[in-house]
């Protein structure tokens, strides 16, 4: 990249934020950061409006912009591939924003772009890979996401792993996609503490009025380090039946790896705690042909063992009670 398309760049993203960090754009467009201050002068010089603090960053003045801008081939090209990603795993009416927005930057495309971009479109098809839709979960994401963009405070009925229920008052930190859908990090003020919640377990999800100071937070990258460290995982290879290989994914941290060879399928998984892997998918390992690590394997036996031992403890049920 030159420093013309540099500066075109830097443009852009002044536009699309409203804070730009100069120790960001040096690492995005790899450069050194007196580079970007030079950058800098030059747009100012050009007439572009900047304000600049020290130690915080550069902004527009409100209200200046750049003419629209027209999109690439490529660009176009990028954006039917992440509809097309995400659109069969996001609830409907997501799904439907994302057509609507492809639509319309369609629309302004040159004749040329348009045409690539059409004959790509009927071309590509994806399958979800992040997990199916699942009905009725659209409302409780929206309001997350909406909380997060304003910084408002919001309220959750959630349901725990173990089945309890509460509700919950929490200042929104960010969102992230996992195989089981959504999960929101954020400030629990019942519990003081910062905790995950699964889009899957809220039952709803309402903004409040109130809002709260972010800056009081850590970064989301700063969160997820601290919570991805306080949380051991390791890398697991498992080989069933192609038909099992679903239960095993869905409760994994992150699935590397998916190779399927007839009826058979092998998977390279990140998950956490042994015994709780194995307990959550001991329902599928009839299916299982190896497992790797050995205390992964170990696990398996244990819970398997447990199941028997309970059995075995059980007193034989009574004759039917009269009226059942």
């Amino acid at each position: 990249m030159n420093r013309t398309e540099r500066l075109a760049a830097i443009l852009i993203r002044l536009q699309a934020r409203s804070l730009v960090r100069a120790r960001e754009l040096a690492e995005e467009f790899e450069v050194g950061i007196r580079t970007i201050y030079r950058d800098m002068e030059a747009l100012a010089e050009s007439g572009v409006p900047l304000r600049a603090e020290a130690g915080v960053g550069y902004a527009l003045e409100r209200g200046w912009k750049l003419p629209p801008l027209s999109l690439g081939a490529d660009e176009a090209s990028a954006l039917l591939l992440a509809c097309r990603l995400a659109e069969g795993s996001e609830d409907e009416a997501t799904a439907q924003a994302m057509r609507s927005a492809l639509a319309k930057v369609r629309a302004v495309l040159a004749a040329s772009e348009r045409d690539y971009v059409e004959r790509l479109d009927e071309g590509v098809e994806a399958f979800a890979f992040l997990g199916p839709r699942e009905p009725g979960r659209g409302e409780p994401v929206r309001a997350m996401r909406e909380a997060l963009a304003r910084g408002r405070l919001l309220r959750l009925s959630y349901r725990s792993a173990s089945g309890q229920e509460s509700e919950r008052v929490v200042e929104p930190l960010g969102l992230f996609r996992e195989p089981r859908g959504w999960r929101l990090l954020a400030f629990c003020r019942e519990r003081h503490g910062y905790r995950q919640f699964l889009a899957a377990r809220t039952a709803s999800a309402s903004l409040l009025g109130e809002t709260f100071d972010r800056s009081s937070h850590p970064s989301l990258e700063e969160l997820l380090r601290r919570m991805g460290a306080s949380v051991p995982t390791f890398e697991a290879r498992i080989r069933c039946r192609a038909s099992a290989a679903r239960a095993f994914a869905e409760q994994a941290y992150a699935l590397l790896e998916e190779r399927l060879a007839g009826d058979r399928a092998e998977l390279r998984l990140v998950v956490g705690d042994p015994a709780w892997f194995a307990r959550a998918t001991l329902g599928a390992a009839a299916e299982l042909e190896s497992v790797e690590p050995a205390a992964l394997a170990e696990a398996y036996r244990e819970q398997a063992a447990a199941v028997l031992a309970a059995f075995g403890r059980m007193e034989p049920v009574g004759p039917c009670l009269e009226g059942c």
